[in-house]
């Protein structure tokens, strides 16, 4: 399973890679989770970037997988704030993994996504990644 954003009026204009704002690098992965204080040091991180994730039906930015692998699509690319939510989601994600157990996340997964939705919601609108 992977991320979906609730709205894809973000996408509707990209439709080749060089319309994404943040450059598609390990390096800035690493930038943009250092800044907004998620740790990933523990993750596999796998850049997917295949032109055929630009379909707009989809709208994927990432997905989690067991044995802490964490795929990036190149939507978590459109800008900054894209990036740093889907960071924050799939850490999320691994999280209840190890809490919970994969396959138990897995099979409930409407459940685990919902409340993963409204943590990065929570995370984001409260600014709560702001080192203090």
């Amino acid at each position: 399973m992977g991320r979906l954003y609730m709205s894809t009026d973000k996408y509707k204009h990209i439709t080749c890679f060089s319309q994404l704002k943040i450059p598609q690098t390990l390096e800035e992965v690493v930038r943009v989770a250092d800044k907004y204080n998620i740790d990933i040091s523990e993750y596999r991180i796998f850049l997917r970037l295949d032109e055929e994730m630009l379909n707009i039906n989809w709208a994927y930015t990432g997905g989690s997988f067991e044995n802490n692998e964490i795929d990036i699509y190149p939507f978590a690319f459109v800008d900054e704030e894209s990036l740093a939510r889907t960071l924050f989601h799939e850490d999320y994600h691994q999280k209840q993994y190890k809490k919970f157990g994969y396959d138990n996340v897995k099979n409930e997964y409407t459940k685990y996504e919902r409340i993963t939705r409204e943590a990065e919601k929570s995370w984001w609108d409260n600014e709560e990644w702001v080192k203090r």
